[in-house]
């Protein structure tokens, strides 16, 4: 699109933005919801995200679609994490190795 480094980052700042306010509104939704739907929630927001990206090649709207699937990505990086730390037994080592893992198993793929 031939946007230069400022503009280009500027608009990847509402991405960054949604995926802190996915994460945060995914802590009060883990309670009500459970895991499992919290994971599809975050899924179907990611998707919803993307399609609008995809379908909608302007600018402003492919930024407003990546972001709303960074705020899905953050949902789900939340239950990820309470699902593998939530299964480790309540001992500090238990639960730095359960994060370790989950760690590697995202960045792996």
């Amino acid at each position: 699109m031939g946007y230069g480094p400022l503009i280009t980052g500027l608009l990847f700042l509402p991405v960054a933005a949604a995926t802190m306010i996915g994460a945060a509104l995914a802590g009060n939704l883990a309670a009500r919801l459970g895991l499992p739907a919290l994971a599809a929630t975050g899924l179907i927001v990611a998707a919803v995200g993307l399609a609008v990206a995809g379908l909608w090649l302007t600018p402003v709207i492919a930024t407003i679609g990546i972001a709303v699937a960074a705020a899905g990505t953050g949902i789900l990086f939340v239950a990820a994490s309470a699902s593998a730390l939530g299964k480790s037994p309540l001992t500090r080592r238990a639960s730095r190795l359960a994060s370790s893992v989950r760690s590697t198993s995202l960045a792996r793929r």
